[in-house]
């Protein structure tokens, strides 16, 4: 089985290296300790480039969900603009003939 240093691991993966480290300590990923130095195995790389594509999945839906919910404002703010221009005073010249200048 091929073990992975820290480093390694986040050139492969395009992870943080802080990251990794932080998932190995907690044990979110396989991985061990030896001599202050991280190892991973395979299997690690594997579920990183996983949660990585996992994680850059879900931002691009989110970011599509953003882009259709400012559509939609922006579709609201159109209609209210025009909401203020087609309920505006009607100019009626006969509305008040007291104010008429003779």
């Amino acid at each position: 089985m091929q073990y992975y240093s820290i480093t390694e691991a986040a050139q492969l993966t395009g992870a943080d290296p802080a990251t990794i480290r932080g998932m190995a300590r907690d044990g979110l990923i396989a991985a061990f300790e030896e001599g202050g130095r991280w190892a991973l195995p395979e299997e690690s790389i594997d579920r990183l480039t996983q949660l990585a594509e996992e994680a850059e999945a879900a931002i691009e839906e989110g970011a599509d969900e953003l882009d259709e919910a400012s559509d939609e404002d922006e579709d609201e703010d159109e209609d209210e603009d025009d909401d203020v221009y087609d309920n505006g005073p009607e100019e009626n010249p006969d509305a008040n003939p007291d104010d008429e200048d003779d």
